[in-house]
């Protein structure tokens, strides 16, 4: 079976889904992704860039969510 769409999810860890859903409780915030890496679904189920996290910039940032496949930041510029 072919297709011409992309599909990202396939063999990955945990479900973008249901951190995209907390993102949107943070509608004019930068949000950091730590301990994880960078997904474009998460991107795309979020509506904006999820960046990964700088650890040099830990003093400006908010640790909002922890778990043991990610955490989540905001930080301020």
């Amino acid at each position: 079976m072919s297709s011409k769409f992309w599909l990202w999810e396939i063999n990955e860890n945990w479900d973008v889904r249901p951190v995209a859903e907390f993102i949107d409780g943070f509608p004019n915030q930068q949000i950091f992704i730590g301990n994880s890496f960078e997904r474009p679904s998460l991107n795309w189920y979020a509506g904006k860039q999820i960046k990964s996290f700088n650890e040099e910039n830990k003093t400006k940032c908010k640790l909002i969510k922890k778990t043991n496949a990610w955490d989540l930041y905001t930080c301020n510029d």
